[in-house]
């Protein structure tokens, strides 16, 4: 519990507008609060805190504070309990994901330690997959921006899985062919396992004789999957030839637009994305922004039209989970699409002020015509990578760490 000097425990009956929740008389992650330490500004707030505590802490200064800045006009918040409902969305996905990333890292440890598949739990582990993108498509996909550089070649795999899975519901597909472009892209990379680990880690750029060593991972993800019974059939297939290109020019066959899968080419267009905006041993990851444009600047030469166009119209410009820069001058994380005509207007997680300085979070809502400090309606000026300010999106969003639950 909080014992600073500042901090008075109270009853939540007298709780008032503009007071500063320090901490609570139960710990943060039973809360349906999003951030740990907040101001109530509103009766609604305040009868959330009530709800679920008897007593809290609150921050004489910060009140002091905060009663001031509150007289003036403040961008809309989401409600208490939509907060309660958001986060328990992302506390759900993070465990379906956190569940899927350890088993295809031990996956991939074993096959590389000379071990083997555990199909039917690749399979349970893509139908929850699939459960969640269906439920909270954007929770989802915000824990694929949550990258880990030391975990590339696991995350990636899952990374793609999910992608996919929400492309594939974007272009009508029914469950059992979610499930199985699921699986397809969580096996994707498994020929990596037999990769030289001072080639896969390499902090520097690869030599030729290097590279040739990395191409090979097509032809042994083939080889390691030709050796199981149960696996979607398209499998194998993707891991052969997700890095063929449309006009012949990609590896291990040189194969052209006709001769690969509408599974393989979904998979090379989301296996391209996660790569390109992942932060890699030698080089920065590219905004989500920059990833887009270079898909849709490769389309019908490198990629299938269809899936790229798919792919951006669903994901957005400002997918959930970017860091971006408002005309305010103000950094912020976008945190929901509010709606699918206008996703260049989001919600967004004020936590940077415009000389850059971290504030306690704020919400404002783009679709809404908020408006700055300076009175302009807030707009989005530019998108930045979530590494620039050394934002990590879980200190906000409040998800749980790679601890199991309980």
């Amino acid at each position: 519990m909080t014992n600073s000097s500042n901090s008075i425990l109270i009853p939540v009956d007298r709780l008032e507008p503009g007071m500063y929740v320090s901490d609570l008389d139960r710990p943060w992650l039973e809360s349906p609060f999003m951030f740990q330490g907040f101001t109530v500004h509103t009766a609604d707030e305040i009868a959330e805190v009530q709800r679920i505590c008897r007593h809290v802490y609150i921050d004489a200064n910060r009140h002091t504070e905060r009663k001031k800045i509150s007289q003036e006009p403040r961008p809309a918040r989401i409600s208490a309990r939509e907060q309660r409902i958001q986060r328990e969305q992302l506390r759900k996905s993070a465990r379906s994901y956190q569940s899927a990333h350890h088993l295809v890292k031990d996956m991939m440890d074993d096959i590389r330690l000379g071990g083997s598949l555990d199909v039917p739990q690749i399979k349970e582990a893509v139908s929850e997959c699939v459960d969640r993108v269906i439920q909270h498509e954007a929770a989802m996909t915000l824990l694929t921006r949550l990258k880990n550089r030391d975990e590339y070649t696991s995350q990636h795999s899952l990374n793609v899985a999910i992608l996919a899975i929400a492309l594939g519901r974007h272009l009508g597909m029914d469950r059992k062919q979610l499930e199985k472009l699921g699986e397809c892209g969580m096996l994707h990379d498994i020929g990596k396992v037999k990769t030289p680990l001072e080639v896969l880690n390499k902090p520097g750029r690869l030599t030729p004789d290097e590279f040739q060593v990395m191409k090979r991972h097509p032809t042994e993800g083939r080889n390691i999957l030709m050796g199981y019974s149960g696996l979607t059939s398209g499998a194998m297939s993707v891991a052969h030839s997700h890095h063929e290109r449309l006009d012949g020019t990609g590896y291990p066959r040189g194969l052209t637009r006709d001769q690969t899968t509408p599974y393989t080419k979904i998979v090379s267009v989301v296996d391209a994305y996660d790569a390109i905006t992942s932060e890699r041993i030698y080089k920065p990851g590219l905004t989500s922004l920059q990833g887009l444009k270079i898909l849709h600047d490769s389309k019908d030469t490198h990629f299938e039209k269809t899936y790229v166009m798919k792919f951006i119209q669903s994901i957005g410009l400002y997918p959930v989970g970017s860091m971006v820069q408002l005309n305010s001058g103000e950094i912020g994380i976008v945190t929901r699409i509010l709606s699918e005509r206008q996703k260049t207007r989001p919600q967004v997680l004020i936590v940077r002020n415009a000389q850059k300085q971290p504030v306690e979070p704020f919400f404002v809502n783009l679709l809404n015509d908020d408006r700055a400090p300076n009175g302009h309606t807030y707009r989005i000026a530019t998108m930045l990578k979530n590494s620039e300010y050394q934002a990590d999106i879980r200190q906000y969003l409040d998800q749980p760490t790679e601890k199991k639950s309980a």
